[in-house]
């Protein structure tokens, strides 16, 4: 794996970690 590769590969992760924080986030306001 090259460090573009790498470097997209973090980006995912970091993205998916958004995503299900955001998620969370919008439950804990809504009760």
């Amino acid at each position: 794996m090259n460090d573009k590769d790498e470097r997209k590969h973090d980006a995912m992760i970091l993205q998916s970690f958004h995503d299900k924080m955001m998620k969370d986030t919008r439950l804990t306001l809504n009760q």
